[in-house]
């Protein structure tokens, strides 16, 4: 996607300047051998045609240059990157070892699938105030491992054969664990599909 910005951008900005050179150059009685053509209808057809190129051309180069630039590879590859550092970061963050050691109590979970047909993969961790609220007054950043607001967590955990997905919470002060299946709504919330 950048790159058809980057050339619907150039093709606008050379309407543009084959506009502006026409329209100085006519001065001094030349024309650009490409727009020579518009002369034949007359100075007040071949002035409107010049306008209209610099219009134009201006017009393009500056919808082009707003394109959302967030869709183009580059920007996916930075965006995987960076979340895979985060989702990284996050493994072995003490707090969130404890966590998986607590939970895997009761289940085999693990990080990343590996054909055990009995082991939960870890999706997703979201942390929760008191009100079990994952953001800020619902706007903002979310809770992190190290926010002191956090007391509860949820690891949403999927198991693919056979397929099973839950969310296990617990309460970081009591360390009590509550398991539950999830609900399609809240899944697709905090995982995605």
């Amino acid at each position: 996607m950048d790159r058809i910005a980057s050339r619907v951008a150039n093709f606008g900005a050379l309407l543009a300047c084959f506009g502006a050179v026409s329209s100085v150059i006519t001065f001094f009685d030349y024309e650009l051998r490409i727009l020579m053509w518009i002369e034949l209808w007359g100075p007040l057809v071949a002035w409107g045609i010049r306008l209209g190129l610099i219009a134009v051309g201006v017009g393009i180069f500056f919808v082009a240059g707003m394109l959302d630039k967030s869709d183009s590879p580059e920007a996916r590859a930075a965006a995987q990157e960076a979340e895979r550092r985060a989702w990284d970061a996050l493994k072995s963050h003490p707090r969130v070892q404890q966590l998986i050691a607590d939970a895997s109590r009761s289940l085999r979970i693990v990080w990343e699938p590996n054909g055990d047909p009995d082991a939960y993969v870890v999706r997703n961790v979201v942390w929760q105030d008191a009100q079990y609220r994952w953001l800020v007054d619902g706007t903002g950043p979310s809770y992190g491992p190290d926010d002191p607001r956090v007391t509860n967590v949820a690891l949403y955990l999927e198991r693919l054969s056979p397929p099973q997905r839950i969310v296990c919470g617990m309460d970081l002060a009591t360390r009590s664990l509550v398991q539950q299946e999830a609900h399609p709504g809240t899944w697709a919330a905090f995982v995605g599909g």
